[in-house]
Parts: C-alpha cells; sequence; structure tokens
C-alpha cells in the first residue's frame, strides 16, 4: 500500500504517515492518542504546514486539525479558547466582535 505524501507549504518537508486522523473533536483524539495499535508512533500534529521544520513529519499517525475551528469565549474568567486551525484573522475578527458585545 502506498503511503500518503503531505508537504508542507514549499515542499521542503515531507511526511509519509502509515495513517492520517482527522478527528472531529477532543474526544476523537484522545481515542487516537490511546489507540496503539490503529495509530502507531510517532502521533503528530499538522496544522496548515507552514514550519519549514520537520515538527509535523511523521512516519506514524498524521492528525490534522482541521475541524478544531471552534472559538469560545468565557467573559467571566476572561479566558479565550481557540482551535487549532482557526486562521488569525478569523481570531482577530470574532474577538473584537466579542469585545465589542461585552461592552
Amino acid at each position: 500500500m502506498t503511503r500518503p505524501v503531505i508537504r508542507n507549504w514549499n515542499n521542503s518537508i515531507l511526511s509519509t504517515p502509515q495513517v492520517v486522523a482527522v478527528p472531529k473533536d477532543v474526544h476523537e483524539l484522545i481515542e487516537i492518542v490511546k489507540d496503539k495499535d490503529k495509530y502507531p508512533s510517532p502521533i503528530r500534529a499538522g496544522g496548515s504546514f507552514h514550519s519549514l521544520t520537520a515538527c509535523f513529519a511523521s512516519e506514524g499517525t498524521q492528525v490534522l486539525l482541521s475541524k478544531f475551528h471552534d472559538i469560545s469565549v468565557d467573559a467571566s474568567a476572561m479566558t479565550v479558547t481557540v482551535g487549532a486551525s482557526v486562521l488569525p484573522k478569523t481570531r482577530n475578527t470574532r474577538q473584537s466582535a466579542n469585545a465589542r458585545s461585552a461592552v
């Protein structure tokens, strides 16, 4: 079986994982990390693949966090939780809207 090849933005780094996983939430991500038989090590997270280092590359399991796009604001705790696939422009727009609504 041919392994997938995942490249960074300028093709300088390649990842050739045995398994590619795309969890839809934290619970699925936890199951991926726990199941060593189905998801071999090393497990590496991949985002926008803009890195110029091999930090995302894996010959085990590549976890793509593209479904982690939620932003939650807890005004009372003064915290913001940002999903791994939220782009900076989206984050800034949502934070500005939340700040205006809190005033």
